[in-house]
């Protein structure tokens, strides 16, 4: 009876031979692939969008912790490489989902996954990212861009205005991030910044959101992305975006972003474009990691210091910039790890007004791994 209850759906579906069809399988495999691969640069979920900490069922450890669900869905998909998951790590919570067969089959074919880290693209998802380095390495780095839609369907109510956002990691750790949810229901003004553009990573026009809030759940007007150019190459690429949030405006604008990944300078460069008839006032946003040290070092530029190695950023010099670390009026400066729980982080906010045509470009220098 014990061993029955462990068993989920699936597992009672192939016993009565009534699996379930290909368009299941399809799904759970682009899930699985999808979650590993943002996995790959770092040893911490990825976070982006609304996350509330809950979950239906606590397979041990860390219920963020994405391997045990990849190993699971690799065993009964017949996948070997276990979509990078380490199968060591995740073979505890493994055994409690799966038939004893299925999971000794598993053991049997498992399988390394490639050392090299490469470029991926998640169209359907909006998500593309730029790599470079060895899995499980010290010397990777990992650039995520975000051109999907705003949320699912009409409100798209997990959404954050966050088009065309960057998060970076490199040695492994967290660099550039996602602030992360916070709160839903307790506190309106701190639920709407986390989820507000000037949150992200991405430019913020005329102090206003590329997607418009009606609500705790609720967007009223919605900001369409998409990728313009994808270019990977075996040392970086680049990636172009495009969106249409600002079209609304009086004067519409439209943003366009070019990141590249060079990993032989290990550096991140971030072009923006603007398009308008008239000036806009312009934000680009940089919000680093609570684990990161940011100090000012001349005009514009700043130097960080994380676990594992080091980082520069310059920021473009018409820049007017701003840091803010732990504040409360405006709010800024802030990562959220889980529900209700936050921390004082540096963001660094560069304003300046932009017209028709004029490029922001900024730059992110990647150190060599510490030995």
């Amino acid at each position: 009876k014990l061993r029955w209850s462990r068993r989920r759906s699936l597992a009672a579906a192939r016993r009565m031979g009534r699996d379930f069809p290909d368009e299941y399988w399809a799904a759970i495999d682009a899930s699985a692939a999808f979650a590993g691969a943002f996995g790959e640069g770092g040893d911490e979920p990825w976070v982006f969008g609304d996350c509330d900490d809950g979950y239906v069922l606590d397979l041990g450890g860390e219920p963020g912790r994405v391997e045990p669900w990849l190993v699971i869905a690799a065993a009964i998909a017949g996948r070997a490489d276990a979509y990078g998951a380490s199968l060591i790590d995740a073979i505890q919570p493994a055994a409690w989902m799966l038939e004893p067969e299925t999971l000794a089959a598993m053991v049997r074919s498992h399988r390394r996954p490639q050392a090299k880290l490469t470029c991926r693209a998640f169209p359907d998802a909006g998500y593309y990212l730029l790599q470079s380095g060895s899995r499980g390495c010290a010397d990777r780095i990992s650039v995520g861009f975000d051109c999907g839609s705003l949320g699912f369907e009409s409100i798209a109510a997990h959404g954050h205005a966050d088009a065309l956002s960057v998060t970076v990691r490199a040695f492994g750790t967290d660099l550039l991030v996602d602030p992360g949810t916070y709160d839903y229901f307790s506190y309106p003004r701190w639920r709407n910044y986390f989820r507000s553009t000037r949150a992200h990573n991405t430019i913020e026009i005329d102090r206003q959101d590329q997607s418009v809030m009606a609500g705790l759940f609720l967007w009223t007007h919605h900001a369409r992305a998409w990728c313009a150019r994808w270019e990977p190459t075996s040392s970086g690429g680049r990636v172009v975006g495009e969106h249409d949030g600002y079209a609304r405006l009086d004067d519409p604008v439209a943003h366009r972003r070019t990141v590249e990944l060079d990993a032989d300078a290990r550096a991140v460069v971030i072009t923006d474009q603007i398009t308008a008839g008239m000036s806009h006032d312009a934000a680009v946003c940089f919000h680093f990691s609570e684990h990161c040290r940011v100090r000012a070092e001349g005009e514009n530029r700043f130097a960080i210091e994380l676990d594992g190695g080091s980082a520069d950023l310059e920021m473009d010099p018409t820049l007017d910039v701003q840091v803010l670390t732990g504040s409360e009026d405006p709010i800024g400066g802030w990562v959220s790890r889980g529900y209700h729980q936050k921390a004082a982080a540096a963001s660094v906010i560069g304003r300046r007004p932009v017209g028709d045509g004029e490029l922001i470009v900024c730059r992110l220098r990647i150190g060599e791994p510490e030995p």
